[in-house]
């Protein structure tokens, strides 16, 4: 017997586009910065009935399923570009610290297009 080495190992779970998707009632907006050592890296604001999240990692768990963000060598846009980082760190402070977030995540895409500026996703 081949003891299973002809068997395909695949990712089970949802894939998502690192710039905007929308999906299983989840929202990722993704960027990139320049940290403090000057390396460029990405981030991905990741919204949920639950809050807002900062992943930094292209994979992530939720409520029992996997996520994986497809990047594929695609340049995001910068986040200083579209939203000054202590104004994006304040509202997601704001927005979690609130007892109920009653807001669909249409109405949380808005106040987030609000919030930065310049942005064009659509």
């Amino acid at each position: 017997m081949n003891g299973g080495r002809n068997k395909i190992k695949y990712f089970k779970g949802e894939f998502l586009h690192p710039s905007l998707d929308v999906k299983d009632n989840l929202l990722i907006l993704g960027f990139r910065f320049i940290c403090e050592d000057l390396k460029e890296k990405e981030f991905f604001i990741i919204t949920t009935n639950e809050g807002i999240r900062i992943y930094q990692d292209n994979y992530f768990d939720l409520e029992k399923k996997k996520y994986f963000i497809e990047t594929k060598g695609r340049l995001l846009v910068r986040i200083e570009e579209k939203w000054d980082l202590e104004e994006l760190n304040n509202f997601i402070n704001d927005y979690n610290s609130t007892k109920v977030k009653t807001l669909t995540l249409k109405e949380l895409f808005q106040k987030i297009k609000e919030k930065s500026r310049k942005i064009t996703f659509f």
